[in-house]
């Protein structure tokens, strides 16, 4: 009963900070990166430094708070602009529906599972909501939307709006896929360096309030080092 009420306790202080966060983002308070910091020192107050995500395999995966509250809320708001978007296609009884895109979307590699993981390839193109044909894909079968690794799920900064084949002028603009590929490598590369420097902060931390100097020195190297 005690692990089962901390657990409580603790998502329910994660989600109240999540929902600030978006209240404030949603309401215009706050800008994105500003409700951000304010998410963060309002859980590090709270002692909350990692989130646990359980997998569907059951196995457990730990991130930092910063890793975590950027996704959530980048999540968050991109899944709630899509379901708008699919309210508005339903009253406007659009067929189509064209997608967003951005440099730095996600490539295939090798742990590319689904060929709707690689969202650089199908971005920035038009799709039909309900069969395909020569010209227009399906949509969902492309975009796995409403799939976690799919258009709008974790992480993704993807959206559609209605398109009338005929009236409708799709963007001119087209993402270079080569330039597209090396920003995502780099932004991973950054994520791994960003999430070191963090874990040896936190190990610094623990380190002084534990008076253990060897630990200090240890992770002060490692972060010189980095």
């Amino acid at each position: 009963m005690i692990n089962t009420n901390a657990q409580e306790a603790f998502n329910n202080a994660y989600m109240n900070v999540l929902n600030e966060a978006y209240t404030s983002i949603s309401s215009g308070a706050f800008d994105y990166n500003t409700s951000i910091r304010n998410a963060l020192t309002d859980l590090n107050k709270s002692g909350i430094n990692v989130i646990s995500y359980k997998q569907k395999d059951g196995s457990v995966r730990n991130y930092s708070i910063e890793t975590s509250v950027r996704r959530d809320m980048l999540t968050t708001i991109v899944q709630t602009t899509n379901k708008v978007q699919d309210e508005l296609v339903k009253e406007m009884g659009a067929e189509y529906v064209e997608v967003s895109q951005h440099l730095g979307a996600r490539i295939r590699t090798k742990y590319t599972k689904y060929d709707y993981e690689a969202h650089d390839e199908w971005q920035g193109k038009v799709y039909k909501l309900e069969g395909s044909d020569s010209k227009y894909p399906n949509f969902y079968e492309k975009t796995g939307y409403g799939e976690i690794t799919g258009l709008g799920g974790v992480n993704c900064r993807h959206i559609k709006w209605a398109f009338f084949p005929g009236i409708s002028t799709p963007k001119k603009y087209k993402v270079d896929k080569k330039e597209s590929a090396k920003l995502y490598e780099l932004s991973q590369e950054q994520r791994k360096y960003e999430d070191k420097i963090r874990k040896y902060k936190r190990q610094i931390e623990i380190g002084k309030k534990s008076k253990d100097i060897e630990q200090v020195n240890k992770y002060n190297t490692k972060l010189d080092n980095t």
